[in-house]
């Protein structure tokens, strides 16, 4: 498995990966992953070393190839960053991949892909794509590539991983849309979404809630949540000026839990308008998520206004769920049509902060009996649904498939 970062329930975000590696190892496969020494969240090296360093995780082997980590504050650096981990990762895949089955490349980046394609056809085994994020598209549409002749290559490139790959995961309905709709690939993709690790989403005690609640000084106060990535992509901008809106309203605050390149530009908008009702914290491992989402009266899922990111339906979405709390969620997209499905919370226009705000109060005007029925009906359908196991099952079939017509 190639993957740019690759999270274990020790770190930050989301361990989908790390999850089905452990899991495909329970079940009498050999699995190794190649992956960056980076924390990403925090642009820094995981490991003070310039040496590719090896580790293993509950019988997951876990290569950390080194990479240039000072990617933050430009985009001349991040492309350094990606480049320097085409490179590593390319000569361990080519050292790893002498006994392989099959290839597993994750993306985003494309280049992760693009590694694993030219690898897997120089070894002669079949590769598997797994697109969370449909690139360039989103790069572009969210302006954070505007460049023709790079975006021109780029489209190149992921076509050559589309046509490449033996077959194709997707983890949105609006991904596996897009892709179909670029070629002839409708045979070999298929849905397999994120979900819950229901063994990690085990029921926190009151008595515990309280005092983490009081520890952050949230005593009598409803608190909003944003647990995720701090990233333009994330439309967060949203949440603050929405907590502008509700600035006099002392009862409410907008807790946000996390990190990424755009988190020192909402601490900024914060600190200018004085505004006392937000909070800023750290991202916290994985094996304490579900301690401080307990926190929480409600949840926000925030998204770019425009067609293209209809199709999002991200990993915290899933946690959320599990947690029982109503969620709030900022544009007509897959996620909002889940919630509004199974009746969890309310779905709002894009990039709106005045229905936002209007949106916060009325689940705070709420009594608890209905914002728990709320949370309720996300809790048993996301269990009944989304459990991570089933979705390993697929990947099973997927391999099994695969490699029975190679």
């Amino acid at each position: 498995m190639l993957v740019q970062i690759f999270e274990t329930p020790e770190d930050n975000g989301s361990d989908r990966h790390y999850f089905f590696a452990k899991e495909l190892v329970r079940r009498g496969n050999k699995v190794k992953v190649i992956t960056s020494n980076i924390d990403y969240k925090k642009a820094s090296k995981r490991f003070d070393t310039r040496n590719p360093i090896s580790q293993r995780y509950f019988g997951v082997d876990v290569l950390y190839a080194p990479v240039f980590s000072m990617f933050r504050g430009s985009y001349f650096k991040r492309v350094i960053f990606y480049i320097s981990f085409i490179i590593s990762s390319f000569i361990e895949l080519m050292r790893s991949s002498k006994s392989s089955d099959l290839i597993y490349g994750v993306s985003t980046p494309l280049t992760v892909p693009f590694v694993c394609a030219i690898v897997a056809k120089f070894r002669r085994v079949p590769f598997i794509f797994e697109v969370s994020d449909v690139w360039p598209d989103a790069a572009v549409h969210s302006g954070v590539l505007t460049n023709k002749i790079v975006i021109m290559i780029a489209r190149k490139i992921e076509l050559f991983c589309y046509k490449h790959a033996e077959h194709i995961v997707c983890l949105t309905e609006g991904i596996k849309k897009n892709i179909n709709g670029k070629g002839s690939f409708a045979s070999k993709t298929t849905l397999v979404t994120n979900g819950v690790d229901l063994e990690l989403f085990k029921t926190v005690e009151s008595t515990k809630t309280s005092i983490i609640k009081s520890s952050l000084g949230l005593n009598n106060k409803f608190v909003a949540m944003y647990l995720g990535a701090h990233g333009k992509y994330n439309a967060l901008e949203t949440v603050v000026e929405s907590a502008r809106y509700l600035r006099d309203d002392k009862n409410i605050i907008f807790v946000f839990i996390g990190d990424g390149e755009e988190k020192t530009k909402l601490e900024m908008m914060v600190s200018e308008d004085k505004l006392n009702n937000v909070l800023f914290l750290d991202s916290v491992k994985r094996t304490k998520a579900v301690e401080i989402l307990s926190v929480a009266d409600c949840f926000l899922l925030p998204n770019l206004a425009g067609d293209f990111f209809e199709g999002n339906l991200p990993n915290k979405l899933f946690d959320y769920l599990a947690s029982a709390r109503p969620i709030i969620v900022s544009g007509h997209v897959e996620s909002g049509a889940l919630v509004e499905k199974i009746n969890a919370g309310f779905v709002l226009d894009a990039e709106d902060p005045m229905q936002l705000s209007n949106s916060i109060k009325t689940v705070y005007s709420m009594s608890a009996a209905e914002r728990h029925k709320l949370g309720e009906n996300g809790n048993i359908y996301v269990r009944s649904h989304y459990d991570r196991e089933k979705h390993v099952d697929q990947l099973s079939n997927i391999f099994t498939d695969v490699l029975s017509k190679h």
